[in-house]
Formats: structure tokens, C-alpha cells, sequence
């Protein structure tokens, strides 16, 4: 509702497009409300409380009168809103409640509802039960140790949305197939700081995921077990398939859980995007190379791939990137903040793995020939002229059949050994977008300032 952004600043400009403004349903269809949070002076006088607060109940009243009228502005459309408030409010502090009742006189009208709220506030949405038109929720739960309980969640009316096809939320059930969600009409289904021991497991994610058919954007991230004991499972021999038929984007945050099982299960034939993050392997028991490995293997459509590879040996990433033949766009991160966490001897992307990519390697095949763009973060495992080659190779068409790059961005755990624009700039103005950043002189040797360095046996 800030005055320097839009609709409000159209108002301003004149009297005539103060009237178009009003008089345009549509300008008034999306609001972002940031609820006010009571702050107490802490030298505060106890002859100061009382008008502090009516003060504060008075801001309150006129921000919910503010909201109501801008709401009814927008009729009859869909209204998309986002409300966020810092944290709970104390026993003793008055509420900003009035605004939350103002939005909900409006939930009829409901499109995209976007909540950043702390229990005492969410509870009131969680209870709507007249949201004909919702179709998208995101739930995020602050300043609340314990959240709300399951049973809370398993009787909430807002998740029964008749039209609800996007949900974004943190773990909201101890059986997530309990909830009160048409989970077959789901298309878009985002799960976060899901944790497997004490609350979910992961049979109970699955029975809910058998259910979603219609998924083409699935997340699926792990709360961080880190300094729990490990829980390595044991592949089933004979799992029960999870069919996800037209799922196009998948993300999976390990949080340090082994999800070896959930990889053994999905199948999704026409995945197209497909991001994989780790934690360090001090802590964790990733999916075993064979069980990612034969994932990738019955997604052969894969075009996009993020993945953080701690847990793989350079001739186990290779393997990978042949299971994915029609790649065009490849983000990685080699960056490691101990060097216990490397399972691997040396950095993935050398400069063998660049010739493969170009399909210039004297005795292997290359590999993932429709690459096009890339990002990869924290490298070292090749030179400036090795990556100079590769740029040459790949946009020159040196190799019948590999695809020019489009995009090349580059982030060097190292210093610049030499300068390659002059080369670089000649397929720039072609159309090539390419960034390489390096370290300076001072960053480098603040990185190599640790006790491991220079300790045999770790490549730092």
C-alpha cells in the first residue's frame, strides 16, 4: 500500500488519472500487506504504555479500513494476496487481527493466497471455508516453535478449496495423505522442512504422492538431519511404483536424509527439469550413484539439470551426464566448506570433462551434444585456456552434431590465469552470453588460509 508504487502513485499523478485508477477494477487485484507488529520502547514510562498502545490499535483500524476499501475496488475479479507479519504477537500486545478480518471478508474472491504468518494469524485462514475461486496456497510458518498441530491441518476448510490446484507449504501433517486435499487435481505440489525421523516418513509422502497424478511441478525439501545418526535404507526389492505421468519439474533437497527409496519409486517419463541439492557427506547417506543413476536413466527427456555433486566420484558424474543425452542446460556447485565432505579426489569439471562435452576427447564419446547453457559455481579443476578451447570448440562448430553454447557463466575458486575476451568477443557479438568471474588476489588467499591446506590426500 506504499505510495511510490503502483496503483496508488497513478492516483498522483492528476485528477484525471486518479478517476481511471478508480474506475479500474483490475489495478486493485493484487495487494501485499505487511501486518504491523507492536514495538514497546524499551525505556518505556508506565504512563506511556496505555496511549502507546491505543495508538497502535488506531494504525491498526485505519490500515484495516484502508485494505477493506481497496479490496472492494477490485470487484468482481480474482484477488491475489500476500500477507507477512514478523512474529507472534505477546500476551500483552494488541493484534493487528482487524486487517486479517478485513481480507477475510473477501475470501469468496480468492485466487492466490500467499501467507507468511505466525499461528495466531494463520489460524484464521486455515478456518475459510468460502473460497469457491482459490487456486493457489503458500504457507510459510514463523515464530512459532512447535507450528500448528496436525490435527489442526487435517480439519482445516481453506485446504478444501474446490479449485485448488498449487500448494506451497512446510510439513503439515504427521500423514500428509490425511490432509483435506483433492490431491488428483493438484498441479503444482511443494513440500519443505519435511523431516523423516520423528515426524514424516517416507512411506507417508509417497502414499500422498500416489495420489497426485496430475503433478508438473513437484519439491520435495528435506529438513537438515545433520548430527542425527544415519538413516541409510535398504532398496526394496519389490517397490510399489509412484507414477507422476506429466511431471515436467522436479526438486529434491536430501536435508541429509537418505531418499534412496524415493528415487527407486518415481517414475516420471516426461521430466524436463530436474534439480538435486546435497548436504555435506560428514553428515549424510545420499542415494547411492546406481539408484541416481537409474532415476536419470528412465528420464531420458531431462533438458535442464541442477545438481549439487558432493557425493560423486568424477567417472560417477560423467556416468550421470550420459543418462541425460537431450541436456541443454547443466548448473553445478563444487564448492565444499571442509574437505571431508569431498567423496571425490579432484574437481569434477576438468578440462577431460570439457573436451567431452565438445566431443573432442581422442578416446571417449562425448557427452550431452545438445548442451547449451551453462552455470557453474566455485570451479578449479580447469584453466583459462582449457575453458578458452572449449568456448572455441562448442561455438566454432568444430563437431558435427554438438550444439553452440548460448549462455556460459563461470564462477573460478581460483585467480585469472589470462584474459580471453578478445577471443570470447568475437562469438559474443553472435549471440553468446558469457560471464567469468574470479577470485582476487585477497579472497584467494583467505580461501587457502585453512589448517587443511597443504595436508596430503585433499584437493583444496
Amino acid at each position: 500500500m506504499s505510495d511510490y508504487e503502483s496503483p496508488i502513485l497513478v492516483t498522483h499523478v492528476c485528477q484525471k488519472w486518479r478517476n481511471v485508477a478508480h474506475a479500474t477494477p483490475e489495478l486493485w487485484s493484487s495487494l501485499h500487506i505487511a501486518l504491523p507488529r507492536y514495538d514497546r520502547p524499551y525505556a518505556q514510562r508506565p504512563e506511556q504504555k496505555e496511549p502507546h498502545k491505543q495508538a497502535f490499535r488506531e494504525a491498526i483500524r485505519a490500515q484495516a479500513a484502508g485494505v477493506e476499501e481497496w479490496l472492494r475496488r477490485s470487484a468482481p475479479h480474482p484477488l491475489c494476496l500476500s500477507i507477512a507479519c514478523g512474529r507472534e504477537p505477546k500476551m500483552d500486545e494488541p493484534t493487528a487481527l482487524a486487517i486479517v478480518h478485513s481480507t477475510l471478508r473477501f475470501s469468496s474472491r480468492w485466487d492466490s493466497l500467499d501467507l507468511t504468518l505466525p499461528p495466531l494469524y494463520l489460524a484464521r485462514f486455515l478456518a475459510s471455508t468460502d473460497v469457491p475461486m482459490l487456486q493457489s496456497i503458500g504457507i510459510k510458518i514463523v515464530d512459532a516453535s512447535g507450528g500448528l498441530s496436525s490435527e489442526l491441518w487435517e480439519r482445516s476448510e481453506l485446504l478444501k478449496a474446490p479449485k485448488l490446484r498449487k500448494l506451497v507449504a512446510p510439513c503439515l501433517s504427521n500423514s500428509p495423505a490425511r490432509l483435506p486435499l483433492n490431491w488428483m487435481q493438484l498441479t503444482a505440489l511443494s513440500f519443505f522442512s519435511l523431516r523423516l525421523q520423528g515426524v514424516v516418513n517416507l512411506p507417508n509422502i509417497l502414499q500422498a504422492l500416489e495420489q497426485c497424478t496430475q503433478l508438473s511441478s513437484l519439491s520435495l525439501s528435506f529438513g537438515d538431519r545433520r548430527g542425527y545418526s544415519p538413516d541409510h535404507q535398504t532398496p526394496s526389492t519389490n517397490p510399489v511404483v509412484v507414477s507422476l505421468p506429466y511431471l515436467e519439474k522436479l526438486f529434491i533437497g536430501d536435508g541429509a536424509h537418505d531418499l534412496t527409496r524415493l528415487f527407486q519409486v518415481l517414475e516420471t517419463p516426461l521430466l524436463r527439469k530436474f534439480t538435486y541439492t546435497t548436504t555435506e557427506k560428514a553428515y549424510h547417506a545420499p542415494p547411492s550413484f546406481e539408484i541416481l543413476s537409474s532415476f536419470l536413466s528412465r528420464t531420458p527427456g531431462v533438458r535442464k539439470l541442477a545438481i549439487d555433486p558432493k557425493h560423486l566420484t568424477r567417472d560417477e558424474f560423467v556416468e550421470v551426464l550420459r543418462q541425460c543425452p537431450h541436456l541443454r542446460f547443466l548448473k553445478t556447485s563444487e564448492h565444499y566448506q571442509c574437505p571431508d565432505d569431498c567423496k571425490n579426489d579432484s574437481k569434477l569439471i576438468n578440462g577431460k570433462l570439457l573436451e567431452l562435452f565438445a566431443g573432442t576427447h581422442p578416446t571417449e564419446p562425448g557427452i550431452c551434444p545438445e548442451l547449451e547453457e551453462i552455470e557453474w559455481r566455485y570451479c578449479s579443476g580447469f584453466s583459462d585456456d582449457e575453458m578458452l578451447k572449449f568456448v572455441v570448440s562448442k561455438c566454432g562448430g568444430a563437431v558435427s552434431g554438438v550444439a553452440k553454447l548460448k549462455r556460459v557463466h563461470v564462477k573460478f575458486e581460483r585467480t585469472k590465469e589470462k584474459s580471453i575476451s578478445e577471443v570470447t568477443k568475437q562469438f559474443e557479438e553472435e549471440g553468446l552470453e558469457f560471464d567469468a568471474s574470479y577470485c582476487s588476489d585477497d579472497e584467494y588467499m583467505e580461501q587457502r588460509s585453512s589448517a587443511w591446506d597443504g595436508l596430503p590426500g585433499y584437493d583444496l
